[in-house]
């Protein structure tokens, strides 16, 4: 019994590597965190590698998106297309100028370079077996672990998983065919890393139940 409630623990434990919120800037960076609260102009979160540190605030007008833990997200790029009027004082006369909508509807140069960084920003790698990977990796062992990798890495993930942010532009062979390499490319690495920490996990239960049992 008190084997079983250690192998319970560090299978617990291993969880939240996988369980955290992904804020990402306009800027394309990304902050690991766990969203507090989403507001009408910013958002409040903890840093995921420091959860008992200081609550810290984005204004939305600065990010992409947030994609949850749960596998849903939110995307600011309507709210902040929206134009924003400024207005400039030209003696006893005021001027409104609005600034240009943000849009993906834009001329594109580079289809193809565009298609990736949209991979890297929009696919969350949902449904792509990082869970059974994982499971067969600790539950079974890492060989297990390795023939669910390798089927799962094999296969490029299907169109409904992708998150594409613009149907215009997945129209386009280009676009659409580095988009999905590149999705692939980000399917092998999450599987790549749950497998790596399902391992540790394994070879961690290892030791313990050859230490019990010695």
């Amino acid at each position: 019994m008190k084997q079983m409630l250690i192998i319970l623990s560090i299978l617990l434990a291993s969880i939240p590597s996988f369980s955290q919120d992904v804020i990402t800037k306009t800027d394309g960076t990304d902050i690991q965190a766990q969203v507090l609260e989403v507001g009408k102009t910013e958002i409040r979160f903890k840093k995921w590698d420091n959860l008992e540190g200081p609550i810290f605030t984005e204004l939305k007008s600065e990010l992409l998106m947030i994609r949850y833990k749960n596998g849903t997200k939110d995307t600011f790029a309507k709210e902040n297309s929206n134009p924003v009027p400024n207005t400039i004082v030209t003696g006893t006369t005021k001027v409104e100028v609005k600034n240009p909508p943000i849009t993906t509807d834009l001329p594109v140069e580079n289809f193809c370079d565009k298609g990736k960084n949209d991979a890297r920003a929009y696919y969350t790698g949902q449904n792509c077996g990082v869970g059974g990977t994982f499971a067969a990796t600790v539950i079974l062992s890492p060989l297990a672990g390795l023939v669910t990798y390798a089927v799962c890495a094999s296969t490029p993930p299907k169109p409904e998983n992708l998150h594409y942010p613009n149907t215009k532009l997945y129209e386009n062979v280009e676009y659409r065919g580095c988009y999905t390499t590149e999705a692939h490319v980000v399917k092998k690495k999450k599987l790549g890393i749950a497998i790596g920490g399902a391992a540790l996990t394994w070879l961690g239960l290892i030791l313990i139940l050859n230490s019990s049992g010695g």
